[in-house]
C-alpha cells in the first residue's frame, strides 16, 4: 500500500525473527515491534465552527455557544450503541468463566451481534450478523475503543481476552480502554474456552465444510479407499466431469504425471467449491449472492468501521497480532481519518513457530526428511524446469556442483559455507549482506510446502547455483532467497525483516526489536526481564501516547547454557 494511504495517529510495529543452527540451538535474532507516530493535519477554514468560542467569517456560532436541539443526531456509546447496527444481549454477558489462563481478574462484559450488509454498495443485499464481545473501560469516559485481532487468517471475538491478560511490564495499560473483539465473516467459534458469550449467528455460512460432510471410512470395510469414501463436501472433491485418477496425497516430486495431477485437481475442486449452493444467500427480491465474494480483509475493514460508528467512537485503536497487523494496516489505508493508535505485533519474515523444545525437534526432523528427499532427487538425476537440467548435455549431474562425488557431500558443503558466512550479495549501500543458515532454512521451509513438486525442483536449482563456481550465478541465487524471505528490505535497509516494509507505509513510525524467539512479542517465561522492556514501551504508549525511540531494542537478558541434544 502507498505511504500516503496511511494516517494513523500512532502505531507500533513489532518484529520477531528466529535463527536456527544445525544443532537446532537458538540464536537470538531480531524480533520487531513498530509504533507509528502522530500525524498532524491542516484543514482550510471554510467558515465552520472554531474551538475557541469565536464566530467564524460566516458568523456561525461555535460549539460552546450552540444549544442542543431535538434534531441533533443521537450520541451513541459502547453501552448504548446504535440499535440498528449493534445489539447487546442482556441475557448473555461476556464473562470470564475460568482462570486457567493468566487473566488478571474475573470480569463481566458485553456480548451481542453487529448487523452488516453483505455488500455495502448494494442496498438490496442480505443483512448478516457478526458476534462481538467487549469489556468496557474500568473508568469512564474511556480513552477510546481498542480492538484486538489475533491473526488468522481469521480472528474471532474471543481475541478480546488479550486485554484481560497481564503480560510482564504492561501494568494497567489496557484498563482505560473499551476492549473489543469481533468474529469476522466466515469464522466460527461457537464456544470459546474462556469466554461465556452469545451463540454464533446462523444467517451466513462458515468457511469450511458443513457438519456431517466429512467422516471416517465405511464400517466393516477394509478398503481400498479413495477421497469419496471420506467426504461429500463440495470443497474437498473435484467436479463431476473429473475423469482422471485422483492425485496421490503425497506425490513423488520426480514423477511428472503425479505432479501435474495436483494443479488440475485443485482447479477443479475450487470451481466445484465456489459453485456449491452452501455459499448462496438470497435477498427479499430473490436475487442470489455468493458469500465467498464478500469475505476477506477489505470487507472486514468496512465491518470494523461500522462497529466504530455503532458505539460512537471517533477513532478505532488497534492491537494486531500476526495477520492482525495486515487488518490494522488495511483499515488505516481505507479509513485514515478514523484510525487512532496502532500496535502491529509480529510482522515476521524469518521465524519458526516454536513454543516448546519438542516443536524445535519436530521442526528439525521435518527439515532432515526434506533434505533427504532433495538428496534422493539429485541422485536420481531428475530434470529441472528450465534450461539447466539435472542432467547436462555431457551427462553430468549439476547437483554435484563444486566437484563433489555425491549430493549429500554437496549439501553438507553448502551448510558449512552458510555457517561460515561465505555467501552474500551487495546491498544498495554497497555492503555485503550475508546469507545465513536460518534464512535458507526458512526459504526451504516455505518452498517445500508445495505439493506439486515443481517448487522442490526450483529449490534444488537455487541450491545448485549457490554452490556454483560461477560467482555471478551464486550471487543471483543469494539474491533470489533474500528477496523471497526478506521482502527486499535486505537490499534497501541492510536488514532482513518484513516489518520494515510496513514501516515504509507510515510517515512516522517506531520500530521496536525483541531479541527473543517466537512469533509475536507478548510473553516470554524464559526471560521476563527482557520481554518487560518491550511491554513497558507499549504500556507507556497506550497510557500516555509516548512513542518509544525508533529502533529501540528489548535485549535478551537470559543466557542459556549450551547442552547436548539428549540433555534438553
Amino acid at each position: 500500500m502507498p505511504c500516503s494511504a496511511f494516517a494513523a495517529d500512532h502505531a507500533i510495529i513489532l518484529l520477531l525473527a528466529l535463527g536456527l543452527v544445525t544443532s537446532f540451538a537458538l540464536q537470538p535474532k531480531h524480533h520487531n515491534i513498530t509504533i507509528v507516530g502522530r500525524r498532524r493535519y491542516r484543514t482550510r477554514n471554510l467558515g465552520k465552527k472554531t474551538s475557541k468560542g469565536k464566530k467564524t467569517s460566516k458568523g456561525k456560532k461555535t460549539s460552546k455557544d450552540k444549544k442542543t436541539s431535538s434534531s441533533d443526531p443521537p450520541t451513541f456509546t459502547l453501552q448504548d450503541p446504535n440499535p440498528k447496527w449493534l445489539f447487546w444481549d442482556s441475557d448473555m454477558t461476556a464473562t470470564i468463566t475460568t482462570l486457567t489462563r493468566p487473566f488478571r481478574e474475573t470480569r463481566e462484559g458485553l456480548s451481542g451481534y453487529l448487523t452488516v450488509p453483505l455488500d455495502y454498495f448494494d442496498a438490496a443485499s442480505p443483512q448478516i450478523t457478526l458476534r462481538v464481545s467487549s469489556f468496557p473501560a474500568k473508568s469512564q469516559p474511556s480513552k477510546g475503543a481498542l480492538l484486538f485481532h489475533c491473526g488468522g487468517p481469521g480472528s474471532t471475538d474471543d481475541c478480546v481476552l488479550k486485554g484481560l491478560t497481564n503480560p510482564p511490564g504492561m501494568g494497567d495499560a489496557y484498563d482505560g480502554y473499551d476492549l473489543l473483539g469481533i468474529t469476522q465473516r466466515g469464522m466460527n467459534n461457537p464456544e470459546p474456552g474462556w469466554l461465556k458469550v452469545t451463540p454464533m449467528p446462523t444467517d451466513s455460512p462458515f468457511l469450511g465444510c458443513p457438519n456431517g460432510t466429512e467422516f471416517g471410512p465405511p464400517e466393516n470395510s477394509t478398503g481400498p479407499y479413495d477421497l469419496f469414501d471420506f467426504t461429500t463436501c463440495d470443497c474437498n472433491l473435484p467436479e463431476d466431469t473429473w475423469n482422471t485418477p485422483l492425485p496421490t496425497p503425497n506425490p513423488d516430486p520426480g514423477n511428472q504425471t503425479q505432479r501435474l495431477y495436483w494443479p488440475e485437481f485443485t482447479e477443479s475442486r475450487n470451481r466445484r467449491c465456489y459453485s456449491s449452493p452452501y455459499w448462496t444467500l438470497t435477498n427479499d427480491a430473490g436475487k442470489t449472492y455468493n458469500f465467498l465474494d464478500y469475505v476477506g480483509t477489505w470487507m472486514l475493514d468496512q465491518d470494523l468501521d461500522r462497529l466504530r460508528a455503532a458505539i460512537g467512537a471517533d477513532k478505532l485503536n488497534f492491537y494486531g497480532f500476526s495477520y492482525g497487523t495486515a487488518v490494522a494496516g488495511s483499515y488505516a489505508a481505507v479509513y485514515p481519518q478514523n484510525t487512532g493508535k496502532m500496535i502491529l505485533n509480529g510482522n515476521v519474515g524469518t521465524t519458526v513457530d516454536t513454543g516448546t523444545r519438542e516443536s524445535l525437534f519436530n521442526y528439525g526432523e521435518a527439515m532432515s526428511q526434506c533434505n533427504t528427499k532433495l538428496i534422493d532427487m539429485c541422485r536420481r538425476g531428475i530434470k529441472g524446469t528450465d534450461s539447466e537440467t539435472f542432467r547436462n548435455s555431457d551427462g553430468k549431474n549439476p547437483c554435484l556442483a563444486g566437484g563433489h562425488d555425491d549430493p549429500y557431500e554437496a549439501l553438507t558443503t553448502l551448510w558449512s559455507r552458510l555457517e561460515a558466512g561465505e555467501l552474500s550479495a551487495p546491498t544498495e549501500s554497497g555492503a555485503n549482506f550475508v546469507l545465513t543458515l536460518s534464512i535458507v532454512a526458512y526459504y526451504e521451509r516455505i518452498t517445500t510446502y508445495d505439493q506439486s513438486g515443481d517448487e522442490w525442483i526450483r529449490l534444488i536449482e537455487v541450491f545448485v547455483r549457490l554452490l556454483s563456481d560461477d560467482a555471478e550465478k551464486s550471487k543471483t541465487a543469494v539474491t533470489t532467497i533474500l528477496d523471497e524471505v526478506c521482502n527486499y528490505t535486505w537490499y534497501y535497509y541492510d536488514y532482513c525483516t518484513s516489518a520494515m516494509t510496513i514501516q515504509l507505509a507510515f510517515s512516522a513510525a517506531s520500530l521496536m526489536t525483541w531479541q527473543g524467539i517466537g512469533h509475536c512479542v507478548e510473553d516470554a517465561k524464559y526471560d521476563v526481564e527482557g520481554i518487560s522492556q518491550c511491554n513497558e514501551q507499549i504500556g507507556n504508549y497506550l497510557r500516555d501516547g509516548d512513542l518509544p525511540l525508533d529502533g529501540f531494542v528489548c535485549r535478551n537478558t537470559f543466557k542459556p547454557a549450551y547442552k547436548e541434544a539428549n540433555e534438553l
